[in-house]
């Protein structure tokens, strides 16, 4: 059926990664750091902590299953069922729900995922996977956009909650972890 050629997208997810973002146009930048290999429930991912000028958030974690993208934990907790953020051969168009208990709190939420060019202060990137996500707990709306580029990860990133923009992420700088 399929006659084309599938296009690999290539997540990269290895302890020691650092991605630097650039904030809106402010002065402190936010740095990703992949830290280490942690198991929450029955899975294995990678700890993924935030800095603004020193100061640590509480970790996430991520995980690469079957060609998928999935946060396990968010702030430190488990996220039930692990929240599948997109798959690596999506196609333009595509869209799909997930439904999650994260920090005691039952969330809906909806995907939807085009392909396109993005450019950023590291440089343009072509073929972008852009993953939109509208999660509702009842209470607070948040919407949240990603681009991610293949080989490097996340490259862009707003983020609004009952319709103020909190976050405007742009990267400046990717460095490789160890393997």
């Amino acid at each position: 059926d399929k006659e084309k050629k599938k296009e690999t997208f290539d997540y990269p997810l290895e302890v020691g990664m650092k991605w630097t973002y650039e904030v809106g146009g402010k002065a402190d930048p936010v740095t990703i750091t992949a830290e280490r290999k942690t198991t929450v429930g029955k899975r294995e991912g990678i700890e993924m902590v935030a800095q603004v000028n020193g100061v640590a958030s509480l970790p996430e974690v991520m995980t690469v299953e079957k060609g998928k993208l999935f946060r396990v934990a968010f702030q430190g907790q488990e996220v039930d069922p692990p929240l599948e953020l997109f798959q690596f051969d999506g196609r333009d168009g595509d869209e799909w729900s997930r439904e999650f208990t994260g920090q005691g709190t039952k969330v809906k939420t909806d995907f939807s995922l085009k392909v396109q060019d993005v450019k950023v202060p590291l440089g343009e990137y072509k073929k972008a996977r852009v993953v939109k996500a509208i999660a509702d707990d009842g209470t607070n709306k948040v919407i949240s956009t990603v681009w991610y580029a293949s080989g490097v990860g996340m490259v862009k990133q707003t983020v609004s909650i009952n319709g103020m923009n909190l976050v405007d992420l742009e990267l400046t700088k990717f460095e490789k972890g160890e393997k």
